[in-house]
């Protein structure tokens, strides 16, 4: 519709700084360390932009191995914005990697808190499964968030090695949440 910020299309540019401190043994699948990121965005006319916001973003990852073969990975995210955003650069939740089960972009607002966890372990060869599960919200003001409106997914996967040495992983998961379900088939881990 026409009312709906950035339906009638438009130009997105900013500027951005990200401050990021990574501890992980490996990008691709770690097994210890952690990842922590804070990335803030200015957009507007003096950055060419059509529309005028900002968007602050933490994301917290750390990995705990809890054997030889299985890690329990964690992951918490916030994003924070305001201004006038367009609806395809607000907060989502959904997707390959963030809450799965969920289509990407069935809940979309300004700001959104997400926590998910993943069991990871190795069956043998190239083998391995997960077992994850998250919560997390969508909402317009940090005000408004309310934990009786939390979403949830669960779910469970395969995982096939196409690189022994670096876990470079192919995975599928099947993924639950309220009253949705997802199928994913994509290369490397969901964080």
């Amino acid at each position: 519709t026409a009312g709906l910020t950035g339906s009638l299309g438009g130009l997105v540019s900013g500027l951005g700084v990200s401050f990021d401190w990574d501890t992980r043994d490996k990008v691709l699948y770690p097994r210890r360390g952690s990842f922590f990121q804070l990335a803030a965005s200015v957009y507007g006319p003096a950055t060419g932009s059509d529309f005028s916001f900002n968007s602050l973003k933490l994301d917290l990852r750390r990995y705990v191995p809890l054997a030889e073969d299985q890690v329990l990975a964690m992951q918490a995210v916030l994003r924070f914005a305001s201004g006038d955003i367009p609806f395809y650069r607000l907060s989502m939740l959904g997707g390959d990697s963030l809450m799965r089960g969920y289509y990407k972009g069935r809940f979309r607002d300004k700001d959104m808190i997400a926590v998910q966890a993943e069991y990871r372990v190795i069956l043998g060869g190239r083998f391995g499964a997960a077992a994850f599960a998250g919560l997390g919200q969508v909402f317009p003001r940090f005000r408004e968030l309310s934990l009786s409106a939390l979403k949830y997914s669960v779910g469970t996967g395969l995982r096939y090695s196409l690189d022994s040495r670096e876990r470079t992983n192919v995975r599928m998961d099947l993924a639950w949440g309220e009253r949705s379900f997802g199928l994913y088939f994509t290369a490397q881990e969901s964080f």
